[in-house]
């Protein structure tokens, strides 16, 4: 921690303002031991291992070894030889009683810590335009409300849900590419067995999500506290609204409790966040408090409130995401959001049945990708556009129907 603050110290601007406010006395005192090994590890080292740098007195011949010189038993080179050698430790036994090698080597590597610590955060400093990032920054301190959050949608059919929130992600939060976080899901509902959620289905009811009480809903994650209510504003303008009228060549909408309106959140009516939600109805829908597979009210004047701690999100197939809307086509930008979010990693395929119901009578199944599902547009240089043939998503139905046998 000391290291952190004398970084910032040193890579502010306002050094002495900054210096003052959050030095502490152990800063400076660990400073201070900085500076005195770094002075004084040449000499530590030099001391250590040379001992000519003593002085004259480490020189001083014995008197029995005096004697011998004198007598011309031994020459006094061969005795300075015999005595560098012993006190580097280079003896034919490899060891020395000398421990001042080991004190002086200890030292420096203290120095080296030390000095590599004040380097490193005077590096990160500087990388940081002059001020270190705090750790978990974004996130809310103890006691302060949540700077973000994660919320999700359900309206009807997700494919024109998510297509809305998309755009605003980019209009709103400035977000692109694989930024964007608008997910086709589903919630409000049990959670599967021995697999993922999947969208309706007869190979296995325990993951079917309309057999579980789940609905179709758009997630968007990280959403900021500032924006919340810009984005509930889009669902309640979309829910609020009277449903369009449907030519007479046209089945009617979609109808039943995987449709009904809805939005989580962490808390549910218990929220924080609540009060943005509430200031985007303004009053024109009921706000309920969803008990999970909860039905579709008569008139679609009830929004169920679920708390998504215990109603969490499960994310729908690959080939419901970015899907043009039943009637309407868009752009092949809005659909390369597919292939975008699969190269970066958040999209990857889930073990669901095969979408064959997705055909419409004469296409051909081998049209579509084994992984995405999608009809391959030679046009298109991604290669992952919904399928050519948009028609009305009613009139392809979206479960083989039941068979007759009992």
């Amino acid at each position: 921690m000391w290291l952190r603050g004398y970084g910032h110290c040193h890579g502010s601007r306002n050094y002495r303002s900054s210096c003052k406010t959050e030095g502490s006395l152990r800063q400076y005192i660990r400073f201070f031991l900085l500076c005195v090994l770094s002075q004084w590890l040449p000499v530590v080292f030099e001391i250590a291992y040379v001992p000519s740098a003593i002085g004259p007195a480490a020189h001083a011949v014995p008197a029995r070894s005096q004697k011998l010189i004198d007598k011309g038993v031994i020459a006094e080179s061969d005795l300075q030889l015999a005595e560098l050698q012993a006190s580097r430790g280079t003896r034919s036994s490899g060891r020395s009683n000398d421990r001042r090698g080991v004190v002086g080597l200890l030292l420096g590597v203290a120095t080296v810590i030390l000095t590599a610590g004040h380097g490193l955060a005077a590096a990160t400093a500087a990388g940081t335009g002059g001020e270190m990032q705090n750790e978990g920054a974004s996130a809310a301190k103890p006691g302060e409300p949540a700077r973000s959050v994660d919320v999700y949608f359900g309206q009807g059919s997700f494919w024109h849900l998510q297509h809305e929130l998309a755009l605003l992600e980019g209009s709103s939060m400035g977000r692109t590419g694989a930024s964007i976080t608008a997910r086709a899901g589903y919630a409000g509902g049990k959670p599967p067995k021995n697999g993922p959620l999947c969208y309706q289905n007869l190979e296995n009811p325990q993951r079917d999500h309309a057999v579980l009480g789940h609905a179709e809903v758009v997630a968007v994650s990280a959403v900021p506290a500032d924006k919340l209510r810009e984005v509930a504003q889009v669902f309640f303008d979309a829910v609020s609204s009277p449903p369009p009228e449907v030519p007479g060549d046209q089945p009617e909408p979609e109808q039943g409790p995987e449709y009904r309106p809805m939005l989580g959140l962490p808390g549910g009516k218990d929220s924080p966040f609540l009060k943005e939600i509430q200031a985007a109805n303004n009053g024109r829908m009921q706000l309920a408090q969803g008990q999970g597979s909860d039905p579709l009210i008569a008139g679609n004047k009830v929004v169920w409130i679920y708390d998504s701690d215990i109603f969490p999100f499960f994310r729908a197939e690959l080939y419901h995401q970015f899907h043009d809307d039943v009637g309407a086509r868009y752009p092949a930008d809005y659909h390369k959001l597919k292939e975008a979010l699969v190269r970066a990693g958040p999209l990857e395929p889930l073990d669901c049945p095969d979408p064959v119901q997705e055909l419409l009578p004469g296409e051909d199944e081998k049209a579509y990708d084994s992984v995405t599902f999608d009809n391959f547009n030679v046009g298109d240089l991604f290669g992952f556009m919904a399928p050519k043939s948009a028609g009305p998503a009613a009139r392809r139905p979206k479960a083989p129907p039941k068979s007759s046998e009992s």
